[in-house]
């Protein structure tokens, strides 16, 4: 298993959602203070849940932004990680997602 470095690898935020049904770990990063979730850090992550034992489609990666017309946006869009997310604190009822298309979905 591969070693997380918590300068590198680790979000902001990891939050637990432990409701009725399966465990949601989310890890959650402010562009404002290092990078978004990268491909790279999304799978030291992965390593990690995965050797835990859970399943992917119990973790969610978030990359946290100020506003889509921000510098900071425009800046890392091309470093985020596919199958993750961005939100905006401008634009809080709104997440946008970004697929890998590996999965067959519907628009």
């Amino acid at each position: 298993m591969s070693v997380v470095e918590a300068d590198k690898d680790l979000s902001d935020l990891i939050l637990a959602d432990l409701g009725p049904a399966d465990p949601l770990i989310v890890f959650m990063e402010v562009v404002a203070t290092d990078g978004p979730i990268s491909q790279r850090r999304q799978d030291a992550l992965y390593a990690r849940t995965d050797a835990a034992g859970f399943n992917r489609s119990q973790v969610a990666f978030v990359t946290a932004y100020q506003d889509r017309s921000a510098a900071g946006f425009r800046k890392t869009l091309s470093e985020l990680a596919w199958d993750s997310f961005a939100w905006f604190t401008s634009e809080p009822h709104n997440i946008v997602q970004l697929k890998d298309g590996s999965e067959k979905f519907s628009f």
